[in-house]
């Protein structure tokens, strides 16, 4: 269960190859930035994995810290609202968790742990930002085929 809203997020780039969106998912959470890749299916271009940054209650919110990434240099800084997400069940233990993780990363999934919490389950994460159900369920059924109990729900 989602304990609070938040549809909107910073686009801030996209690449064709998730391991590149990952990795500079990555990196920005390394620089405390609370980033995350999401894959995409764009109509006539096919896959792409999008690196975004942080989610808010309202787009007021998302603008003014869209304002201070601009001001940090970012290069490309777009409002979005994707209030649709896949909720996953995490294992208890750490070493479950990880492989979870890696296990995300070849479906061009970073794990992102926002706080407060999106989800009102310990033993739930949340991943992806769609614009539709119907946009994030294909990738919810790819993760389903691979073992992960999931559903879809609005974040």
């Amino acid at each position: 269960r989602v304990t609070q809203k938040r549809p909107f997020t910073i686009h801030i780039s996209s690449f064709k190859k998730a391991a590149k969106a990952i990795e500079v998912a990555n990196t920005l959470i390394q620089k405390k930035d609370p980033a995350v890749a999401t894959p995409i299916m764009i109509p006539g271009r096919g896959m792409w994995y999008r690196v975004l940054i942080d989610f808010y209650e309202n787009r007021q919110q998302a603008e003014t810290a869209a304002t201070v990434l601009k001001n940090r240099k970012f290069h490309y800084v777009r409002v979005m609202k994707r209030p649709w997400a896949i909720a996953l069940d995490i294992p208890r233990q750490e070493s479950g968790k990880k492989d979870l993780q890696t296990a995300l990363r070849q479906f061009g999934f970073s794990v992102y742990d926002p706080s407060p919490p999106l989800s009102s389950s310990p033993d739930q994460i949340l991943v992806g930002a769609f614009k539709t159900k119907n946009e994030a369920t294909p990738f919810a059924r790819r993760l389903q085929d691979a073992g992960f109990k999931t559903k879809v729900l609005r974040r």
